[in-house]
């Protein structure tokens, strides 16, 4: 049986530069692709007709990494990671791995100042061939084949605003390849690190509006620049819509921002704005996800006291929507997720998660003659806190996450080591098709993505790089 048999899309994947902004690899931005759907042009090969037989292996890559936030592909052979948290003592820093060995090729450390304020950046493997890094309020480009710093640059921040008190949580790619980056400040005198600073500093002053800036990828001079009405809690999502390129943002209350992309790399805040939508004891929405003339989110932007709701809404006009709370009150009587949900363009199907209900659910959407509607496919108990990955065909996909039962229990008692397992599902039914063994609990709000020939990359808390392989006798998907 050859690689195309054993691996069709993979396989039939030609890594290399585009024109498109992102590297064709499997894995070359932290959730897929500029729209962040999570579907990535990935294999499963374990088997469909006889999943009790499915095995997962599980192979450590070398050295220790801590603070690991993403994994990205390129070459077939190659992998690069970000990770490293200044304040606790070790660089950021990226570092490349030789995938048939899985070995360390090159270790890169950023220079962020240890008591500069704290947030996990990016790598991406861009469309030119470099990886492009963010840290802090740096940007760095970084050559792929030898760990050498290109060029790098301040990024913009706002006016009366430290640097220290200010990071750039990721950033996005335009079709053209533009760069489009976002401040997030912590106000003036607060001190607290991470995300634990956004409900922590909130007596302490206002938190400034965010920055939004594009950048020529050449030359990493900027653009654009364009203040927002309020600070900007979640990454950036962007979308190519009736001849414009829009980039998506949800603010730190309830309300949707976009930003319109202009040819030469101008910006504009545009006049659609999807607000009021969080009901009493939700909090704001998680990063927005495009999919097709649609965004989609759930209000799970912090800790809920009444279930969440996932939103779907028009890009043409925000007044045309649809929501459904997928998930009934559960035993804890909290909603908690710490990421995005995933939103499969091809079948219209959303996928929810909320570690609070210690669930993770799949909802049907259809734009229908009387107005767009949501309907629940399935759901099952499974708890997770982090995102979902969508691999294999449109008519086969699966659905790759988590599964942590006692990790609310155990962080709810200050303990941060817990099992946590790796979980194949039937995107379309929610069947479990195979799990790995209990591995060491993965740092929260991660993603587990995929690499070349059916694998999962499956970063550990413990600083440990996973890669899992699911095998099945009788390797064909339904369709096949």
């Amino acid at each position: 049986m050859s690689p195309a048999d054993v691996f069709p899309i993979s396989s039939a994947l030609k890594p290399g530069p585009t024109a498109t902004g992102l590297y064709n690899s499997v894995s070359a931005f932290e959730y897929a692709d500029r729209a962040r759907s999570h579907v990535h042009p990935a294999d499963f090969y374990g088997s469909w007709r006889s999943p009790e037989d499915n095995v997962v292996t599980a192979r450590a890559f070398s050295g220790n990494h801590p603070s690991m936030y993403n994994v990205v592909t390129r070459e077939r052979s190659e992998l690069f990671l970000y990770g490293g948290d200044p304040p606790s003592g070790s660089d950021a820093q990226v570092v490349k791995f030789d995938v048939e060995r899985g070995e360390e090729v090159w270790i890169r450390s950023l220079d962020v100042s240890a008591d500069a304020f704290s947030w996990p950046g990016l790598v991406t493997a861009h469309g030119n061939g470099d990886l492009y890094v963010v840290h802090g309020v740096q940007l760095a480009r970084i050559d792929a084949e030898t760990g050498t710093t290109i060029d790098s640059v301040e990024l913009p921040i706002p006016a009366g605003v430290l640097a220290s008190d200010t990071i750039f949580n990721g950033f996005n790619v335009t079709s053209n390849g533009t760069l489009v980056v976002k401040s997030l400040s912590r106000p003036a005198g607060c001190t607290v690190q991470g995300l634990s600073a956004v409900a922590a500093c909130l007596d302490v002053g206002p938190f400034p509006p965010s920055l939004v800036s594009t950048l020529d990828p050449e030359t990493l001079e900027v653009l654009g620049t364009v203040e927002m009405p309020e600070m900007i809690l979640t990454r950036l999502a962007i979308a190519e819509f009736e001849g414009s390129e829009f980039v998506y943002m949800g603010a730190l209350d309830d309300a949707i921002y976009r930003i319109r992309v202009g040819d030469s790399g101008a910006l504009s805040l545009d006049t659609w704005v999807y607000e009021g939508f969080s009901v009493e004891g939700q909090p704001g929405s998680t990063e927005v996800v495009v999919m097709g003339d649609w965004i989609v989110f759930q209000t799970t932007g912090g800790l809920g006291t009444v279930p969440m709701t996932v939103h779907v809404v028009s890009q043409a006009d925000p007044a045309e929507f649809a929501s459904l709370d997928p998930f009934d009150a559960g035993p804890t009587g909290i909603s908690l997720f710490p990421g995005s949900l995933s939103a499969d363009p091809d079948t219209s199907r959303i996928y929810a998660l909320d570690a609070g209900r210690g669930q993770v659910g799949c909802l049907q959407f259809v734009e229908g003659d009387e107005g767009p509607e949501l309907t629940r496919l399935w759901v099952v108990d499974q708890t997770t806190l982090n995102l979902a990955t969508l691999i294999g065909p449109e008519d086969a996909r699966v659905l790759v996450t988590t599964d942590a039962p006692g990790a609310l229990m155990a962080l709810g008692s200050g303990v941060d080591e817990y099992d946590e397992f790796v979980v194949w599902r039937s995107a379309e039914t929610g069947e479990e098709l195979t799990r790995s063994d209990a591995l060491p609990a993965m740092g929260i709000g991660l993603s587990v993505n995929p690499g070349f020939s059916g694998t999962i990359l499956y970063p550990a808390a413990d600083g440990t790089l996973y890669e899992l392989s699911p095998r099945g006798v009788d390797p064909v998907c339904p369709t096949g």
